[in-house]
C-alpha cells in the first residue's frame, strides 16, 4: 500500500473530568465529554492514526496523554500532499459551540490550539460541516462508540 500523507482529525470521549500532565505543557483539567484533536502525518498518515489507536506507546505527542484517560471513538483522514492541519482546525473552531484548548497540539504552528471541546454535542454536525467543506474525499475509521 502506497504510504499517504495529510490531515486527520481524531473524535475522543472523556468519560470523566480528569487533569493530566501534558509533557512540558504541564497539568490541563479536561471536563467530561467530546473532543476533536486535529493532526497531520506528512510521511504516513494512516500509520499515525493507527499509533494513536494502540493502548501502549511513548508519549511523544500532547494528544498521547490525552488518550491513555480517554477513549477514541473514530477518526477523519484528509490525505493531500498539503499541510492542511491549520485549515482545519480554523474549520473545527468555527464550528457553533466548539471551544480551543489554548496550546494543545500547536507547538509547531501559530495557532491558538488544535485541541477542542464540544461538550455534550455529538460528532455528527461537525462531520457534515467538514465534509461539506472538504473536497477530497476522507475515510472514517471507527473503532468504539456512537458519535
Amino acid at each position: 500500500m502506497k504510504t499517504r500523507s495529510g490531515a486527520y482529525i481524531l473524535l475522543v470521549r472523556v468519560r470523566r473530568e480528569v487533569t493530566v500532565r501534558i509533557g512540558r505543557l504541564g497539568r490541563y483539567h479536561f471536563a467530561s465529554g467530546n473532543y476533536v484533536y486535529v493532526g497531520s502525518a506528512m510521511a504516513g498518515l494512516d500509520a499515525r492514526v493507527k499509533r494513536h489507536l494502540r493502548h501502549s506507546k511513548k508519549l511523544k505527542w500532547h494528544i498521547d496523554y490525552l488518550l491513555g484517560k480517554s477513549l477514541v471513538v473514530g477518526a477523519a483522514l484528509f490525505p493531500s500532499k498539503k499541510r492542511n492541519e491549520c485549515k482545519i482546525a480554523r474549520r473545527v473552531a468555527a464550528h457553533p459551540g466548539s471551544l480551543i484548548v489554548p496550546g494543545f497540539g500547536c507547538s509547531d504552528c501559530d495557532c491558538v490550539g488544535h485541541l477542542f471541546f464540544l461538550g455534550k454535542k455529538p460528532f455528527g454536525g461537525l462531520l457534515k460541516r467538514l465534509d461539506k467543506k472538504e473536497k477530497k474525499k476522507k475515510t472514517i475509521h471507527r473503532k468504539a462508540g456512537k458519535g
